[in-house]
C-alpha cells in the first residue's frame, strides 16, 4: 500500500512537471534516460545606428527627424542530436531593459535557426541591457534553457546633430531651354533654383503650372530639397530679361507663367 502511494506521488509530480513544459534532470537518472540536448544560443551579429522615428529604414543622419537609437541582434541556434528524437519545436524568447518580451516559436525548426530582434531606444544617455534564450522541444517536452551573455548598449548622450543643409544658390535654371514666342503671343516660363548640394526647387506659387516640367527636367534624386530650401527658394523675385523682344509682366515677385511679350523673344535670362 505504502509503495503504491509513492509511485503514484511520482507519477503526480511527474505529470504535473511535464505540464509544465519541462523535463527535470532528476526524473532523467531515476529512469536511466539521457538528459535531453539543450540548444546552445550565440549572438552572432549587432549592428547600433541612429534612424529616423516615422520610418526605422531610414538613417537620421543626413536627414532632418526625430532620431531614436535601434538595436539590430541577430541570434544563432543549433542544437545536437540524441535519443529524445528529432526536434518538434524551438522556443526562443528575448529581453531587453525597459522593452516588451519578443517571443517565438518555431515549428519543426530547420538546423541551424537564425532570429533577428529590434530594440528602439527614443532617450539619449540611455542604457538596455539584451538577453536572448532557447530551448527545444522532443516528444512534446521542453528542454532546458540556454541563454546567451548579456550585453549593454549605451546611446549617446545626445542624438546625432542635424544635417547641415546647403541654401546657398548656385544658379537659376529657366525652362524650356529654347524659347520663341510671336510678338503679342504668350509662353509658359518656368525658374528652377540650383542649391550647393545639386538640388533644385521650383517656388510653391509656380508649381501648379511648372510641376510637370519640373519632373521632366530633372531626376527625383535632384527634386528633392530640403524645407528650409524651400523656404529660401519661396522668397525669391527675379527680373527677366530677353533678347529679340520685350517682356511687359508687372511683378517680378509673381508666378512667372504666361508672360506677355512684345517682338519675338529669342533668348530669357533671369537674375
Amino acid at each position: 500500500m505504502r509503495k503504491s502511494w509513492i509511485l503514484a506521488g511520482l507519477a503526480s509530480i511527474t505529470l504535473l512537471t511535464a505540464a509544465e513544459g519541462a523535463w527535470p534532470s532528476w526524473l532523467d537518472w531515476l529512469f536511466g534516460r539521457r538528459e535531453r540536448s539543450r540548444a546552445a544560443i550565440e549572438r552572432t551579429s549587432v549592428k547600433v545606428q541612429w534612424v529616423c522615428a516615422e520610418n526605422t529604414a531610414v538613417p537620421a543622419e543626413g536627414s532632418d527627424c526625430l532620431a531614436v537609437l535601434l538595436v539590430s541582434e541577430q541570434y544563432t541556434i543549433r542544437w545536437n542530436p540524441d535519443n529524445n528524437g528529432a526536434v518538434d519545436s524551438l522556443l526562443f524568447s528575448a529581453t531587453a531593459t525597459g522593452q516588451p518580451i519578443q517571443v517565438r516559436n518555431s515549428a519543426q525548426p530547420q538546423f541551424p535557426v537564425v532570429v533577428s530582434v529590434a530594440w528602439l531606444d527614443p532617450n539619449p544617455g540611455n542604457t538596455i541591457t539584451t538577453q536572448a534564450c532557447a530551448r527545444v522541444k522532443r516528444r512534446s517536452l521542453y528542454s532546458q534553457q540556454n541563454c546567451s551573455a548579456s550585453r549593454s548598449y549605451t546611446s549617446p548622450d545626445v542624438p546625432p546633430p542635424p544635417p547641415v543643409i546647403d541654401t546657398t544658390l548656385l544658379a537659376i535654371d529657366l525652362k524650356p531651354d529654347v524659347i520663341n514666342v510671336p510678338a503679342l503671343g504668350t509662353k509658359e516660363i518656368c525658374v528652377f533654383l540650383q542649391f550647393g548640394d545639386g538640388q533644385r526647387a521650383v517656388r510653391s506659387s509656380d508649381r501648379p503650372e511648372c510641376d510637370v516640367l519640373y519632373q521632366t527636367s530633372y531626376p527625383d534624386s535632384l527634386r528633392r530639397p530640403a524645407a528650409v530650401q524651400q523656404a529660401v527658394a519661396d522668397t525669391k523675385c527675379f527680373t527677366l530679361s530677353a533678347t529679340g523682344g520685350r517682356i511687359t509682366s508687372a511683378n517680378n515677385c509673381d508666378t512667372i507663367v504666361n508672360l506677355p511679350s512684345v517682338g519675338n523673344l529669342q533668348r530669357l535670362t533671369a537674375r
